[in-house]
């Protein structure tokens, strides 16, 4: 590796050794004989970390655990040579589960290091390998999951007024929004019926991303699951493509299983496979402010009425993950 900043061509002269690291320039490099770049040798894809440009200052990697001060040897003080680059293992290149924990206050420690063991087997993969993407993922899943990352299945638990006031379908049946809701007692607020989630999820996801009628029953079968509540049939089957695509397994079938998204892993790994399928990790790297954040919310819920609980959670997550 050479560390020279000398101008001029690369030519053995001034008491320089052509080098023994392997490379492109062969005797032509005056490099260190006894040291050599992560990769062997310029040029290569190291850019301005590759020491061997006699017009770069030299770059040392002083502040890597990995490396030491002299460049091109580990901690230990063993020269690294071609093919033996040290695994990158750095602790802001992983989620913690501290890191979770700012998040979601509620949830156990436990549950909080499976997802980060989850998904630190790869960040890069997951669309999960910078503070951005971390950040607008997780506000997004604190707001669906909830502060104890346990809302796995929607609750479809509506009193009257807020069926109508989230559901077209029963602002234009009201009367039929007064039979499936549940009850409350007016003095006491206790609940005294039930409200009929089965027919509602049937009859306000009728018809819509693949499901077929009320009567079909896809409504409540594939309502929302999962960290970021997959809804609907035909995005089972999309997130059953893509977690295929990603996980490799060919024996997970969402469309045929559906209850299986309720269940970790693949909680938190059906949220990556939407993240990933609406490209969701690009979006998020336009930025941090309330318009980036709104524009992950409208692919995910545009209907929402919490617009401002995510711009919340992404300010805290931003700061989790800094």
């Amino acid at each position: 590796m050479a560390s020279s900043t000398k101008p001029g061509p690369l030519s053995a002269h001034d008491g320089w050794l052509p080098s023994r690291t392997p490379g492109p320039l062969g005797i032509l490099d005056q490099g260190d004989p006894d040291v050599c770049t992560l990769l062997g040798d310029t040029p290569g894809t190291l850019g301005i970390l590759d020491h061997a440009d006699v017009g770069l200052a030299p770059v040392f990697f002083t502040g890597s655990p990995l490396l030491s001060p002299a460049a091109g040897r580990t901690a230990s003080g063993l020269a690294v040579t071609s093919g033996t680059v040290p695994e990158r293992s750095l602790a802001k290149d992983r989620i913690s589960a501290e890191q979770l924990q700012q998040i979601f206050k509620n949830a156990s420690a436990d549950l909080l290091k499976q997802v980060a063991d989850e998904l630190n087997k790869d960040l890069a993969k997951y669309g999960l390998d910078t503070r951005l993407r971390r950040a607008h993922f997780f506000a997004q899943v604190r707001e669906e999951a909830g502060a104890e990352m346990k809302a796995s299945v929607e609750s479809l638990a509506y009193g009257e007024a807020g069926l109508k006031a989230t559901f077209k379908y029963y602002r234009d049946h009201p009367k039929e929004a007064a039979n499936d809701s549940y009850a409350r007692d007016a003095k006491t607020r206790k609940v005294t019926r039930a409200a009929d989630q089965q027919t509602i999820a049937n009859n306000v996801y009728a018809s819509r991303n693949g499901n077929g009628d009320a009567k079909s029953g896809d409504g409540w079968s594939y309502r929302g699951r999962g960290f970021i509540q997959v809804t609907g049939r035909a995005n089972y089957k999309a997130a059953t493509t893509k977690y295929r695509e990603v996980y490799g397994d060919k024996s997970v079938d969402f469309e045929i299983s559906p209850d299986l998204m309720a269940q970790f892993p693949y909680t938190i790994r059906s949220a990556v496979c939407f993240w990933l399928q609406h490209n969701l990790h690009k979006k998020a790297d336009a930025g941090d402010t309330d318009t980036d954040v709104n524009n992950i919310t409208k692919v995910i819920n545009l209907h929402t009425e919490s617009y401002e609980q995510r711009r919340t959670h992404f300010k805290i997550a931003y700061k989790a993950f800094e």
